[in-house]
């Protein structure tokens, strides 16, 4: 499975993460369920917990870029990927700001109203900014 592929099933799961339970929940259902590559599962479950533990650093970044909006607001699935992208940004080496939010817009426009992915591209671009 390539990276943008397993990016897209952290999104995903972190989506289920917020509709159901726990990270450690959604990935026992997840890897029942799924025949995934050993690689490929440490980066989706490594994403996964580690959006978990840092789910409000997270959204400290995202939310003063919001523009009038809040989290509440956003749909679950762009608040997903943001937050998959901005802890990307935060903790991943390998993986350059640009890279994530260009793979946060493109799962936005396929999971969500197209027109979130402009938001979405405002408001990482904004986060990665200010990361440096």
């Amino acid at each position: 499975m390539k990276r943008q592929k397993a990016r897209e099933e952290a999104v995903k799961l972190v989506y289920q993460m917020e509709m159901m339970s726990s990270a450690q929940e959604v990935m026992d259902i997840y890897v029942t369920l799924n025949n995934v590559k050993e690689d490929d599962l440490a980066y989706i479950e490594g994403t996964v917990m580690g959006v978990e533990e840092h789910k409000e650093e997270l959204d400290e970044k995202i939310s003063p870029k919001l523009n009038k909006w809040t989290i509440d607001r956003i749909s679950k699935i762009s608040l997903a990927a943001m937050r998959v992208a901005v802890y990307e940004m935060l903790y991943t080496e390998d993986v350059n700001a640009a890279v994530a939010i260009s793979e946060a817009v493109k799962i936005v426009t396929s999971y969500d109203d197209p027109e979130n992915a402009a938001f979405v591209n405002g408001v990482l671009g904004s986060v990665a900014r200010d990361i440096g």
